[in-house]
């Protein structure tokens, strides 16, 4: 795949996923792709056909049952808690069951990506457990000590009256944990949060009563990380230890204290008194649920700095760059080395002249976060000596595994990159920007921008405009060194260029 339609999809499916992105998200950053096989807005009637499970696994203190407990209206998904003595067998035996309930859970199911859900608790408390949460099945093929045979992520329990370390839950404590089980020493061996409290457990205590209004609960698995959010801020974050298997997604509205008691690494029930029945039917509420595949991405830190700002030439730039190499891939090593960073000299074709490149191995084999590429700027031609119409431009770049190994650019290029000699001024000061060649006032501009050129021969000025994207925006001729444009209109960071003869001389002006 060429380059150029590599940019092409980049930015195609960044606006088609732009409505429906992440609370977390900032724009510009990952990029995302909705998985509808795990999606649901509820805009309709519950689909069981395609996508949950009309009659999910019951449980040893509750029992489901969708059909009558779970309701479609307004764009909002309910889940009814209900008292309703009855027995069924647990176990081989008949036991007393005493509330039903609904669990949406996914047909399909997913290892790694972001999951997340808008929800409202239940108008119940203490009771029940309103819950977003991911689960796999019970694998038990293999024999082999550390395998994986059972994992679980709770994106968040909402309301669960928990007791920990001598503390009193209350309805605004919230539980965002990882559960799992594995072979060790030849059995199965249950992972709990509150025995792993440093690998599996996650206290959030909200500002706010989750059983009043709508808010935003996810989490990220990575293969290397597990991350929780809140409202699209993190809370919480926590090493991959166990969680890579397949699992499905789940809106359930549990049972707790104290209608069940948790005894034997699971809940038991209890016979509600009287006065408590009264209590119910309690109802949890979504309004969506919403899975993604983060695609492979690149951004930098603070982009605009590069176009801002002039670099001298014997000096080195630093360029913070910030990746995702997609849910459940990998930076590879490959012909980048991690990451490398080009600065590039182009010409008025925009066809590449020279290349500078600087790499940084570190981030190889990682799954995301942030790297420093450090490029030498020692043997580099300042801008003001490049052939007329030629420019420098700044291009990041590294391999994801995806698809086998996925060259992953930013959206566009950076440029113009200003790189000036030792000694030569460029810069804004005041109300102005001011260079051996020209001064450029006021700045930032607004209706009219002003240029003198200082010590050019006297001929015809050819002026031009340009944005940030290559774009001439305003091109003009004049034969006074001392000139106004009209810039009313324009917004941004534009690029003045002014030639005449053999000698040019381009600078960056900011227009409100």
């Amino acid at each position: 795949m060429s380059k150029f339609m590599f940019v092409c999809l980049i930015i195609s499916c960044f606006n088609s996923q732009a409505q429906t992105i992440p609370a977390s998200a900032v724009q510009g950053h990952e990029r995302w792709q909705l998985d509808i096989s795990l999606s649901d807005e509820f805009n309709e009637t519950v689909n069981y056909n395609e996508k949950w499970k009309i009659q999910p696994n019951n449980v040893a203190a509750w029992t489901y049952d969708n059909v009558n407990n779970i309701s479609v209206a307004g764009g909002v998904a309910q889940i009814r808690a209900v008292y309703n003595p009855h027995i069924r067998n647990y176990s081989g035996s008949p036991r007393n069951f005493y509330f039903k309930s609904g669990m949406l859970t996914t047909q399909a199911t997913k290892v790694y990506g972001y999951f997340e859900a808008k929800i409202k608790g239940a108008s119940l408390f203490p009771g029940v457990c309103p819950a977003f949460w991911l689960f796999s099945d019970f694998d038990r093929s293999s024999t082999q000590n550390g395998h994986i045979i059972y994992c679980e992520i709770d994106a968040v329990e909402l309301q669960q009256n928990d007791w920990y370390l001598g503390h009193q839950d209350d309805v605004r404590d919230m539980d965002l944990n990882l559960h799992a089980v594995v072979r060790e020493n030849g059995v199965e061996a249950w992972k709990r949060p509150k025995a792993f409290p440093d690998q599996q457990l996650n206290k959030y205590r909200a500002p706010w009563d989750p059983r009043t209004g709508f808010h935003t609960y996810a989490v990220e698995n990575r293969p290397d990380s597990v991350f929780w959010y809140v409202d699209g801020n993190l809370i919480g974050k926590k090493e991959n230890l166990y969680w890579h298997r397949p699992m499905n997604v789940t809106l359930s509205l549990g049972m707790r204290s104290p209608f069940v008691k948790f005894e034997n690494n699971a809940f038991v029930p209890q016979q509600p008194d009287t006065n408590q029945i009264s209590n119910f039917p309690t109802f949890m509420s979504a309004d969506y649920v919403r899975t993604w595949d983060v695609l492979p991405s690149l951004w930098l830190k603070d982009k605009e700095r590069y176009i801002q700002q002039s670099f001298y030439t014997g000096t080195d730039i630093a360029v913070d760059c910030s990746f995702h190499p997609g849910s459940g891939h990998k930076v590879m090593s490959g012909q980048w080395n991690g990451i490398t960073v080009k600065l590039i000299e182009k010409n008025q074709a925009g066809t590449n002249v020279k290349e500078y490149v600087a790499s940084n191995p570190s981030i190889i084999n990682s799954f995301g976060g942030s790297a420093k590429v450090v490029l030498s700027l020692k043997n580099v031609t300042p801008s003001s000596k490049l052939p007329a119409g030629n420019y420098y431009m700044l291009v990041p770049v590294y391999k994801s595994s995806k698809n086998g190994g996925t060259d992953v650019f930013l959206n566009e290029g950076i440029s113009p990159v200003s790189i000036v000699a030792q000694g030569e001024t460029s810069g804004q000061t005041g109300n102005s920007l001011e260079t051996d060649s020209i001064h450029l006032y006021p700045v930032p501009a607004e209706d009219c921008l002003n240029i003198e050129l200082k010590n050019w021969p006297i001929g015809i000025y050819y002026l031009s405009l340009t944005d940030m994207n290559g774009v001439v925006v305003l091109k003009t001729q004049v034969n006074n060194p001392k000139t106004q444009l009209n810039v009313a209109g324009f917004k941004g960071t534009y690029v003045v260029q002014v030639t005449s003869g053999g000698k040019k001389v381009r600078e960056k002006v900011v227009i409100n």
